[in-house]
């Protein structure tokens, strides 16, 4: 996959995973801290790359899809905010109502409607996973014929940066010269954004739409169109813009562009997904804090019978990439997202003629995804539903996996050193010396918010002991405390507090011995709102 010639350098961010994680075991007297050994090291391996099939649950069609009669529904982009979730998507209808008289319109029946007949709605629901009822059109054509976004609005991409509200979308003002008519409104595709102070602006027609595109073909590396666009910011601070386009031979690519704002415009900065077998559409982008890496959802858009380099094993599935820096690219460790079929409730399995436009919806208390959502149809009738549906992926341990540094004035023996509670393994554990009080600390390398903490114990634990939180690790704040500890495995759930530090302040050993831990794992969010 091809990569510019000049990258800036590698960004930082303070709620990012940044650098090494240091950890210190240190025995107190009256909290004071004793003479500190050598520092040590220790390194588990990463956190895999998130595994989409295991995560996918069942789907209740009669509550995870929604439509709307006598209209296609399609292009759903979910967020939440003050405790509902809201579904901006796109919508036109079906057959040949609403279009233009004339036989040159007939291009525009049914399904096909979209490319100038679309809008754009919003639809709430109580719960994630729906079902969700249609509020209002939120953007639709101007038809203006002096302005980019003549004719409808498609693909909307909803984000939220610093408390502004973002809406991408694509629109379209026809070209001329192209081989056919569908073709000129096909090559006038570009992508635009309405950018809201507040959701309830950006939901109630108060955001400002943006007056030209602020992405295009640039008609050096880019051609045709921009259509499908997914942005997320950088570590820098910068913005990343995943959309698709054609290249100089007339196929489709999938390009990276940046820009110094949300607002863009972007540039075209490197191919991302650009070899013949490795044609995709429809990216959803994120950076994942937790993992510290990029990653994408994209439609394998790669139409050859031979899938042996193809990202996904069937033409249309939903295939996984992955990218350090957000500008080179390439599948993940488990790059299939799913099949075009549906799981459903009842034991059987849906097959389907699309299932595209792949979004996700977060839990702002894990920074895990907790649904999919899809457009779907099945077969070639005019019925096409979004679809939410569930995941429930495996929480990341934000304290593994990373370089770990350690200080102790506390450990029972070599081989016991508190670096041996992030290092993955089942069998290795930190011990103290036999006195109270004793702590273990883990420099989380940014600032977090706390919301989970998994203590495995040895037989030596804690009976009374304080989960504490700090900012510079010199003030600490507790947010849990026990007097009634019983050992062995136990998850804080429940959590909230914001630091870059984390420690477990022994204050009463539950045994004659000291504290001993075979893991100390820590779960948040790098959403640090409340």
């Amino acid at each position: 996959m091809e990569r510019p010639q000049n990258l800036p350098a590698p960004p930082t961010r303070r709620s990012v995973l940044a650098g090494a994680v240091a950890l210190a075991a240190t025995a107190l007297g009256g909290y004071s801290a004793l003479a500190l050994a050598p520092p040590a090291s220790a390194a588990a391996p990463p956190p895999p790359d998130p595994d989409f099939p295991t995560a996918i649950q069942p789907v209740d069609l009669s509550v995870n899809a929604f439509g709307i009669d006598n209209w296609y529904v399609w292009c759903g982009t979910p967020t939440s905010h003050e405790g509902r979730y809201y579904t901006f998507y796109s919508r036109w209808p079906t057959g040949s109502t609403g279009r233009a008289s004339g036989t040159s319109e007939s291009i525009f029946y049914g399904f096909s409607g979209w490319m100038k007949y679309s809008e754009i709605a919003l639809a709430v629901s109580d719960h994630p996973h729906g079902p969700y009822t249609h509020v209002r059109t939120i953007l639709s054509s101007t038809n203006d014929p002096t302005r980019w976004d003549q004719y409808n609005a498609h693909n909307p991409h909803i984000r939220e940066f610093d408390g502004n509200w973002y809406l991408y979308y694509i629109a379209t003002r026809p070209t001329t010269g192209q081989s056919t008519r569908w073709l000129n409104y096909h090559a006038g595709q570009r992508i635009g954004v309405v950018v809201a102070d507040t959701f309830d602006d950006l939901i109630n027609g108060r955001g400002q739409r943006s007056a030209s595109p602020i992405a295009a073909p640039d008609n050096v590396n880019t051609f045709q169109m921009a259509v499908n666009p997914s942005v997320d910011r950088t570590l820098a601070g910068t913005y990343l813009m995943t959309y698709k386009c054609w290249d100089a031979q007339g196929r489709y690519i999938t390009v990276v562009g940046t820009s110094g704002s949300p607002q863009g415009p972007f540039r075209y900065a490197a191919k991302a997904l650009a070899t013949t077998t490795t044609q995709a559409e429809d990216p959803y982008l994120w950076y994942d804090h937790q993992r510290t890496r990029y990653y994408a959802i994209v439609k394998d858009f790669y139409g050859g019978a031979d899938r042996t380099n193809a990202l996904t094993p069937q033409y249309g599935a939903l295939a996984l990439v992955t990218s350090q820096d957000g500008i080179a690219w390439d599948r993940s460790a488990h790059p299939l997202v799913s099949l075009t079929q549906l799981k459903l409730t009842d034991g059987s399995t849906l097959p389907l003629a699309n299932l595209e436009r792949p979004q996700l919806l977060f839990d702002t208390d894990t920074d895990t995804p907790i649904a999919l959502f899809c457009a779907m149809r099945v077969g070639s009738s005019d019925v096409s539903k979004n679809v939410s549906i569930p995941l429930t992926p495996a929480p990341v341990d934000i304290a593994l996996g990373k370089t770990v540094t350690v200080t102790a004035s506390s450990t029972e023996a070599t081989g016991r050193e508190p670096s041996r509670v992030v290092d993955g393994s089942a069998t290795t554990r930190w011990a103290s010396q036999h006195t109270d009080p004793q702590w273990i600390r883990i420099d989380l390398g940014a600032v977090w918010r706390v919301t989970r903490v998994d203590l495995d114990w040895e037989t030596a634990y804690g009976e009374q002991y304080r989960i504490q939180v700090s900012i510079d690790g010199n003030t600490w704040s507790d947010i849990y405390s026990t007097t009634t500890g019983n050992g062995g495995p136990e998850t804080l759930t429940g959590l909230d507090g914001i630091g870059r530090h984390i420690r477990m302040l022994g204050e009463k050993r539950g045994t004659g011995y000291g504290y001993s831990l075979w893991r100390f794992g820590v779960y948040g969010s790098a959403d640090l709102a409340d």
